[in-house]
């Protein structure tokens, strides 16, 4: 889902399928479904609606967290 989003395949406010839909489609879990789509929501890739289901966000800003390991020199 992640891809379809950054990617504009999946546009801004559009609708995701449902939880079960989607655990469906990656044959996984329905729990794997919903903790993803939490994930998404932390990232700010999509937003939930009250009694309107999950869309993708119009706005999204994402970062990707890495750590550069320390060499133990001084610069």
């Amino acid at each position: 889902m992640r891809e379809q989003i950054t990617s504009g395949r999946l546009g801004p406010n559009a609708a995701l399928p449902s939880t079960a839909e989607l655990a469906q489609q990656y044959g996984v879990a329905s729990e794997t479904a919903r903790l993803a789509i939490t994930r998404l929501k932390e990232e700010g890739l999509v937003v939930g609606r009250a009694g309107a289901g999950v869309h993708a966000a119009s706005q999204f800003s994402w970062t990707y967290r890495f750590q550069i390991p320390d060499s133990g020199a001084q610069a």
